[in-house]
This record gives C-alpha cells, structure tokens and sequence, in this order.
C-alpha cells in the first residue's frame, strides 16, 4: 500500500515556471537600479508561480528581504528552510504575533505598532501618501511619531505606495513622492534612523528619485511584465522582460460536432459547421475566469473543473495543450489584467521550476 502511495503520476495539468526568467528578470532591474536594493515580491504564492519554488530560486541571489504579506506566508518559507529575511507587508492579528519571530513587521495604526513594540519586534511603518487603503496619515503624522517613540517602537523602515505609477501621466505619482518626501523628512526630525525605505513597486521603479529611498519591491515585473504601455517613456528600459509562467494541460476527451450542435452549459455556443472539439480538465476552479467562455480557443462555457476547445484533425486524447505563455493577450479577452490570471491558478496544481 505504501508504495502505491510513493508512486510519481503524470499531472493532467501542470504550471511550469522559468527558472532562467526570474533570474533574467530581477537581474534586469539590478542592472538599471544599481544604487539600490532589489527586494522580490513572493505575495499570493509568488503571483501564482509557487511561493517556495520561486523563494529557492532568488534567494540565491541574496536579496536584502523576500516580501510576502502574510505570517502564514512567511512560516511556509521558513518550514522550507529558506534561510533569507522576510518582511510581512501585511496586517497581523495581535494574537498571532508573539516575541522572537524572526520576521520584520509593517505597521500602519497605532494598536498594531503597540503590540510590535510590546514584543519587541523589528517594524516598518506605513505612511499613506494618497493611496487610501492602509497606513498612517500625514495630517497628525507629528503626533503619530511622538507616540511611536514613546512606545520605544523599533522601526526598521518607513514606506508607501503608489497607487497609479503606470499610469503614462505622472502627476499623482509626483505628489505622493512630495508626500513622502516630507513623512522621512519628519520622521528624521523625531529622531527615528530607519534603514530602509521603500516606495516603489515594478512600476515606481525607475520613476522615483527620491535620494533616500534605498529599497524597490519587485513584483509583477518579477514574473515578466512590463506595466507600462508602450506610450510610457520607461517601456524601453523593459523590453528585456522574459514571461516566467507558462501553463498546461492535456486533451482527454475528443469528439466531432455538427451543425447545431451545442456546447457546454446554457448551449451557449451553437456549431456553425462541423468540427472537431476536445475536452481539458482545467475550468474556473483550476486556473480560468468564466469571463472566457466563448472567447480565444474556449467554446461555450468555462466549466468549474473542464473547458472545451477546438482542435485539428490530428490532435488525440492526452496530447499537450498549452493553455498561456504570455498572458497579456489572454487577459485582454478575459476583460482582465495579467496579474489576476497568475493568481487566479489553483494552488492544487503542480508547479515545477524549469530551466
């Protein structure tokens, strides 16, 4: 029995992430920001290409941190004996956290510092400079700082966001840099000496210039995408991106339609004439917005676990079929953008690093 359960099988569906990509990827923008440390974005299971598999592969390049947003997240790379720092972008329950975590912190309100100070542990506090979704506000940020150091809060770092740096106009982008700005000039003013601080994402890398800022979080442009458009002034500096994810998956049923003939739930799609059809069992569970239905190779609906696709005369049951390489063109269809499909892929499907 046991050895039934040792045995290797073949994966109807299978992830295959590009070792020589991610490295090609973060390399590129060591190169273009030297002066400057490159940390890798690992959040949502490293954008779907597998938290651990990616983590073992950059960590080798001795990032100062590898960013992940959950405790959860950080644990799982440390029960795989990743042995690179971490730093937790997101929010953490008080109860979870617990002296001697070998983890740096975020914190972007009060109670959350308090309980970082109380267990004595390494934080970075989060400024918002117009991203209104999390962090400290600069209005009474005086007086956050005042409380800050009276709680004896240990803060390694001081960050922000940017909310629309791919955007090819960079006039919000340069208010938040203003904004930020002023949060280190205060936060140096109260005494704090943080050593690092970050703002930028893929797309505030090559656009900030603020002389303090030490740190980059690299995230999607990790994994090969350029999030500017081709009207961007810095579009040229990523032309060297190589997509790290390619997925997929196998024909396991094959059969010939006539016309009239319906596919898939609600009949949605009505043959025009005759053709081959073949089945995949990748549906909106595995991997696939529903938003595909009736778009690209996909006909009728997008199933939870299948999807039905047209194919020529010689394809078989158990042939190959990739399903994305790049996926840009893809999440067009779907009415998406690329980040949302590389998350979207069931963490139940194989990931394997390929060279």
């Amino acid at each position: 029995m046991l050895s039934y359960f040792k045995r290797r099988y073949k994966t109807q569906n299978i992830v295959k992430v590009s070792k020589s990509a991610l490295l090609n990827n973060f390399g590129l923008f060591k190169e273009l920001i030297p002066n400057k440390e490159i940390c890798p974005v690992l959040k949502g299971n490293a954008y779907g290409h597998g938290l651990v598999n990616v983590a073992k592969v950059i960590e080798k390049e001795n990032p100062a941190f590898i960013v992940v947003d959950s405790l959860y997240e950080a644990q799982k790379l440390s029960k795989s004996g990743v042995k690179n720092k971490i730093l937790i972008l997101g929010y953490n329950f008080a109860e979870n956290l617990h002296k001697g975590l070998p983890y740096e912190f975020c914190a972007g309100d009060i109670d959350s510092a308090k309980r970082l100070a109380e267990l004595d542990l390494p934080c970075h506090i989060e400024i918002d400079t117009g991203m209104s979704r999390m962090g400290f506000s600069l209005e009474n940020f005086t007086e956050t700082l005042s409380e800050l150091k009276k709680m004896g809060l240990k803060i390694n770092g001081l960050f922000s966001h940017f909310a629309d740096a791919d955007n090819t106009n960079n006039e919000f982008t340069k208010q938040q840099e203003k904004s930020f700005k002023s949060a280190i000039s205060e936060t140096h003013n109260a005494g704090f000496k943080p050593k690092w601080i970050h703002l930028a994402n893929s797309a505030g890398a090559l656009k900030t210039n603020i002389k303090e800022v030490n740190m980059i979080r690299l995230g999607f442009s990790l994994y090969g995408y350029s999030p500017y458009s081709p009207e961007d002034e810095f579009f040229a500096n990523l032309k060297r991106l190589k997509p790290a994810i390619k997925l997929y998956s196998h024909i396991i049923a094959c059969r010939e339609i006539n016309p009239g003939d319906k596919v898939s739930y609600n009949c949605t799609f009505e043959a025009k004439e005759k053709m081959r059809i073949g089945t995949i069992p990748l549906g909106y569970y595995e991997a696939l917005p529903r938003s595909l239905s009736n778009k690209g190779p996909f006909l009728g609906r997008i199933c939870m676990n299948h999807s039905v696709i047209k194919i020529d005369d010689h394809n078989k049951i158990g042939d190959e079929v990739e399903i994305f390489g790049d996926l840009n063109e893809l999440a067009k269809l779907a009415g998406t953008i690329p980040y949302e499909l590389m998350t979207r892929i069931s963490e139940t499907l194989k990931r394997e690093i390929v060279d």
